[in-house]
């Protein structure tokens, strides 16, 4: 099959088909991975009107949006084609051995590298990590502000009244609550902005030295200190909808501490072996890639 002319027009909207692929293909994972963009606005959707969120709803309503900006890419290809005078062929030729095996080569090169630097960014996540200080924060004294990342342990309060929780159900039964509360000074009103929200799993907190237990579901606001990892502008696009409806303002930025991956005021990833179970898939997929065979046809 003669391939097209290589035109002006063709070059330039063959770039705009791999930027769009690269680039809002890329933007919607992040989106659906952090809940934020896209995917943050469907879940708040779900949550304000079917009061539940489903992942598959999430994944269609993002495969729509990338197909509604993509369909316009390959209408002005079809257009080009029939301007050109260019006919694809569509009859499925298979290809000749060697070329074969060079595509085989690429793509088993392509999971390898794509899993490589996955497993490279988590690894070097980890070891910073491990290596960071921890900050010590009191909101209550004048002029504490983030540090823009890192471990950190904050004393305020917490303003439970103000908390969003997010129920996980599997079968029916609840896995998780997954809380966010604005962590604030003493002297925090609402109207005033907030700079720290706590994410954590936990239903209560314990004060170690008053010996009082705290429920986030029945107190409205008390004192507390947590060790976590911090993160600018990490809020999923529900929760910050949620704050805005309660007429809450986050200040700019705004910082998430994430109590999940601090044990005893050190780094501990939530999920450890995530990176090698990357890299291992990486190169299963490779490894397969290279050692695959057509299937026989016989008549």
């Amino acid at each position: 099959m003669a391939a097209p002319r290589l035109t002006p027009a063709r070059l330039i909207l063959t770039v705009l088909l791999f930027a769009y692929l690269l680039g809002v293909g890329g933007y919607l994972i992040y989106g659906f991975v952090t809940e934020t963009g896209v995917s943050g606005w469907l879940i708040d959707w779900q949550l304000r009107y079917l009061d539940a969120t489903r992942r598959n709803v999430t994944m269609l309503g993002n495969l729509v949006v990338f197909v509604a900006g993509i369909a316009p890419l390959f209408w002005l290809l079809m257009r080009l084609n029939q301007r050109e005078g260019y006919v694809p062929d569509m009859s499925g030729t298979a290809p000749q051995p060697m070329q074969e095996q060079k595509m085989k080569r690429v793509m088993a090169l392509i999971f390898l590298v794509v899993s490589g630097v996955i497993f490279w960014v988590m690894s070097s996540r980890e070891q910073a990590g491990a290596a960071s200080p921890v900050s010590q924060i009191n909101l209550n004294r004048p002029g504490a502000t983030g540090t823009g990342g890192g471990l950190a342990r904050i004393k305020g309060e917490l303003a439970a009244e103000h908390q969003f929780v997010l129920e996980k159900q599997r079968a029916g039964e609840t896995v998780n609550r997954t809380r966010y509360v604005p962590l604030v000074p003493a002297s925090w009103q609402p109207g005033q902005p907030v700079t720290f929200v706590l994410k954590t799993l936990q239903a209560a907190y314990y004060d170690s030295l008053q010996q009082k237990v705290y429920l986030f579901d029945q107190d409205a606001r008390f004192p507390v200190a947590y060790d976590g990892t911090l993160a600018p502008d990490a809020l999923p696009t529900y929760v910050a909808q949620d704050y805005t409806r309660q007429g809450l303002t986050l200040a700019s930025p705004y910082y998430v501490l994430d109590d999940q991956e601090v044990i005893d005021g050190s780094f501990r990833p939530a999920n450890p072996y995530t990176r090698w179970i990357v890299l291992g898939l990486g190169i299963v997929c490779a490894v397969a890639m290279l050692t695959s065979k057509k299937p026989a046809i016989r008549g």
